[in-house]
């Protein structure tokens, strides 16, 4: 017993022993996680915002891909089917962002934090909340130029093959066709540029911020972050 006793005593006296950093083996062991810093393993994204931003992102590729191989193909009928097919993923990234806005406003969406204590903090806080609202005033108005635009041609739009007809928003016009053609491809090249800012602010937040933006949305990057190997 009075050799147990005195083995455990001097591992104990070891774990005390200063280390070069100034801290106790005892300190190093035992610290205690930082309660207030934000982990993005433990606080993703909800599941229904991750399903509808990954998606949206998917759908929204899709149909920019088929705007630009639309008219690729020698037979008249593939090229219509690419474009009914446009047509569809351009009303389901509508769809996406209804639900994406429902699931915000019902309060299940948690922001991570911001550090609004300089003048860069606010300032990437106000460029993320200005450049979200357009992202979403995009995606829903792309969509309804592009039906719009296609009822303006005496044409029908379906949400997918073999169901009915959506009703048409405007009257036959080729006039107000091409106007709506244009503001619609206009839109589409402002997507496109605001997504390519989106993804560099993203990569921004996970390689030079080493912070949590990313990583709440793919959590599996969390686990070969550098910022959570530096946490080991």
């Amino acid at each position: 017993m009075v050799a147990i006793l005195s083995s455990s005593i001097r591992q104990f006296d070891d774990r005390r022993r200063p280390l070069a950093s100034g801290r106790t083996r005892t300190d190093e062991t035992t610290l205690m996680p930082d309660p207030t810093r934000w982990n993005a393993a433990a606080h993703p994204w909800p599941l229904p915002s991750r399903i509808t931003h990954w998606g949206s992102a998917l759908v929204v590729a899709g149909a920019l891909l088929l705007a630009f191989t639309q008219d690729l193909p020698d037979s008249s009928a593939t090229s219509r089917e690419l474009l009914a097919w446009h047509q569809r993923l351009g009303l389901f990234a509508a769809l996406l962002l209804c639900l994406r806005l429902a699931f915000r406003r019902s309060g299940a969406v948690r922001s991570g934090p911001i550090d609004r204590s300089t003048p860069l903090g606010r300032a990437l806080q106000t460029g993320a909340a200005l450049s979200h609202a357009l992202l979403y005033v995009l995606l829903a108005a792309i969509p309804a130029l592009g039906w719009a635009m296609t009822s303006a041609r005496g044409r029908d739009v379906a949400l997918l093959p073999g169901t009915p007809a959506l009703p048409h928003l405007v009257a036959t016009d080729p006039d107000l066709a091409d106007t709506l053609q244009t503001w619609h491809e206009r839109a589409a090249w402002l997507l496109m540029a605001l997504v390519a800012l989106h993804v560099a602010a993203a990569l921004w937040h996970h390689s030079v911020q080493r912070d949590e933006v990313l990583t709440r949305m793919w959590p599996a990057l969390a686990r070969r972050s550098p910022r959570q190997k530096e946490k080991r």
